[in-house]
């Protein structure tokens, strides 16, 4: 029977063997703490973009939980529809003329 492999955290390479012959020097001990550094540097970052992406998931879950109420309204009573608001303010008071436009009327 095969050894399954749990976790990332026992695997073990030659990467670990030299990391733990690294330390028993000063300057091994100061790579070793460079190498570590490095690496929450870039663990921080992943989680960064991770509560970024996890923050854009949950906007999205919103929006689809807010479009699925909208539609079953429609569904539980498709005659019961109001007509959508106009906001009046969102539109100018004073349209321009059409006097320049060709005007052109299509029949079937």
């Amino acid at each position: 029977m095969a050894n399954n492999i749990r976790g990332i955290q026992q695997v073990r390479t030659m990467g670990s063997l030299t990391d733990q012959r690294r330390a028993r020097t000063s300057a091994g001990a100061l790579m070793e703490m460079s190498v570590l550094e490095s690496t929450k540097v870039r663990l921080n970052l992943d989680i960064e973009r991770t509560e970024r992406h996890l923050g854009e998931m949950r906007q999205r879950v919103a929006e689809i939980n807010a479009k699925q109420l909208r539609l079953k309204s429609f569904v539980d009573d498709p005659q019961g529809e109001k007509p959508a608001v106009v906001d009046s303010s969102a539109f100018p008071i004073h349209s321009p003329s059409s006097d320049g436009l060709i005007k052109r009327r299509l029949s079937y």
